[in-house]
């Protein structure tokens, strides 16, 4: 019998495997409460919970977790739905600024 280990995607929820993906591009919590339209407080409380559901003493190791896990192919077909969901939030976002940008021009 094959035993797997839990990945990120097992033990975090959507969000917050969201917030882990976009940490790892870089983002700081405010561009990742805009992006995901929510407040950064929210975000670094997710981030919080994080740490403790993937037992990850910093965000470093976090971050390093989930590029290990891709790296290693160790997602299933529910990463490409993550991904989806975040190219769509971006979409929003991006729609949404240029609205923003002709309502003043």
């Amino acid at each position: 019998m094959e035993s797997r280990v839990a990945t990120l995607l097992d033990v975090l929820s959507s969000q917050q495997f969201q917030t882990t993906i976009l940490l790892s591009l870089g983002l700081d919590t405010q561009q990742i409460a805009d992006l995901l339209e929510t407040s950064d407080r929210n975000v670094s409380s997710s981030l919080s919970d994080c740490l403790v559901r993937a037992e990850c003493r910093s965000l470093e190791d976090l971050t390093a977790r989930l590029l290990f896990e891709n790296e290693n192919e160790l997602y299933d077909v529910r990463l490409k739905k993550e991904v989806a969901e975040l190219r769509s939030a971006a979409l929003r976002m991006l729609e949404n600024t240029v609205s923003a940008n002709h309502v003043i021009c």
